[in-house]
């Protein structure tokens, strides 16, 4: 949570024009990219303010009320793409999605190559550095990670230009940062 609470102050709060919500609209997508480590179909989760009613929903272990599918919030939100750890996927810190997303914020999130595999990830990585020596780290350790979000900054900026996305003018990506889990952080 202390990685949650450093963020908020950095973008700032949401300005008063924009409504603060109390519920949280959740949708998940999958959608293919083309990286220069090949094409990939990602599956995507984004977190969002919005004054639908929420209902239950279960992120494969942990229960939680969101609205899925549901109308976001009028207005352009900043927004944060949330980076998960070694094997982990999307939904794992759902407490800090929903968190910055009841306060105002856009939250996005795919699953990584490495992702667990319940989660649509192979849960195998092919250039994972032994973790406890820094030595074995180099400049190409996870780079598909930084190629994956690349293009996943670019599927959010296309669904934030098309009429007939949900997310169609409400993600302002003038105002876009990062947070992210264990390896979700070295991403």
């Amino acid at each position: 949570m202390l990685t949650a609470l450093l963020i908020v102050p950095y973008f700032g709060t949401p300005t008063a024009a924009r409504a603060v919500s109390t519920n949280v609209g959740y949708k998940t997508f999958t959608y293919q990219a083309t990286t220069p480590q090949g094409t990939r179909t990602y599956q995507a989760s984004i977190w969002y303010p919005t004054s639908a009613a929420p209902s239950s929903i279960n992120y494969g272990g942990t229960s939680s009320l969101v609205a899925q599918n549901a109308a976001v919030t009028s207005g352009s939100h900043p927004t944060v793409i949330f980076s998960h750890g070694d094997l982990g996927c999307a939904t794992q810190s759902a407490f800090i999605t929903e968190s910055l997303a009841k306060a105002g914020y856009v939250v996005a999130a795919i699953s990584y190559q490495d992702a667990a595999t319940s989660c649509g990830g192979t849960g195998t990585q092919s250039d994972q550095p032994n973790f406890t020596s820094a030595s074995s780290w180099t400049s190409t350790s996870y780079l598909y990670r930084s190629y994956d979000t690349k293009a996943f900054i670019d599927q959010l900026t296309s669904q934030n230009t098309d009429p007939a996305s949900l997310f169609y003018g409400s993600m302002d990506l003038n105002n876009l940062g990062f947070i992210g889990h264990s390896l979700g952080g070295y991403t």
